[in-house]
């Protein structure tokens, strides 16, 4: 894979869906967002600030509130536009503190650092890669070789990579993991990347689906 950066990302079918939204009383998550998130007094974001937590910082769920306190903003969709995250503020811990935070900057993962795959393989493990060697049609009289990638990782991602005359065309599948927190780690894997096109990140029944195409 290339180093990429988005320079289309389009979101199709968007619902509202918490960034963790199968946490419980006890968990322990991850600070997703890299600018951070303010741990504050109330559930609002004009309340006061208790701390600025750091990106990877870990809190404890004390308490959520799913129907009561709903909430979104906006965040780049690497393209000069902004697309919106939603979810519901919680009541968490950290260190001797106690307030709320959007759950939408939560992650079940933990992510370290950034550059394409390298979150991948340390939050996903290793996957199993099948290769297959076919040719395109003919253009111009002239047949390219289509190399086949399909990477499988553990129950949470499938990633089917096609490269043909130095470009390549690839589609991401992630499962058991919500459209937030998908958002987050694509945010940190593909950043200072270049060359990709028509970048698209959607919902397909139970799934997220990161696509794009990148040329050399």
């Amino acid at each position: 894979m290339k180093n990429i950066i988005f320079i289309l990302l389009s979101i199709i079918n968007v619902t509202p869906l918490n960034a963790a939204e199968s946490y419980k009383f006890g968990d322990r998550l991850f600070v997703a967002s890299p600018k951070g998130l303010n741990l504050r007094v109330e559930p609002s974001s004009t309340s006061k600030i208790l701390a600025e937590l750091k990106y990877s910082s870990q809190i404890t769920i004390i308490d959520k509130l799913p129907f009561i306190k709903s909430f979104s903003y906006l965040v780049t969709n690497f393209n000069g536009g902004n697309i919106q995250l939603k979810g519901h503020w919680v009541k968490v811990s950290f260190n001797n503190l106690v307030g709320y935070v959007f759950d939408g900057n939560l992650t079940n993962y933990k992510y370290e650092g950034q550059g394409v795959g390298l979150n991948y393989h340390q939050i996903f493990g290793v996957p199993k890669i099948d290769s297959v060697k076919s040719f395109s049609e003919p253009v111009d009289g002239k047949r390219y070789e289509k190399i086949t990638s399909i990477k499988t990782f553990p129950k949470i991602l499938k990633e089917v990579e096609v490269f043909s005359d130095d470009c390549w065309d690839v589609k991401q599948t992630f499962k058991n993991i919500t459209f937030n927190e998908a958002y987050w780690l694509i945010n940190r894997d593909m950043i200072d990347a270049d060359a990709a096109t028509d970048v698209k990140l959607y919902r397909e029944k139970d799934a997220i689906v990161l696509t794009y195409y990148s040329c050399t």
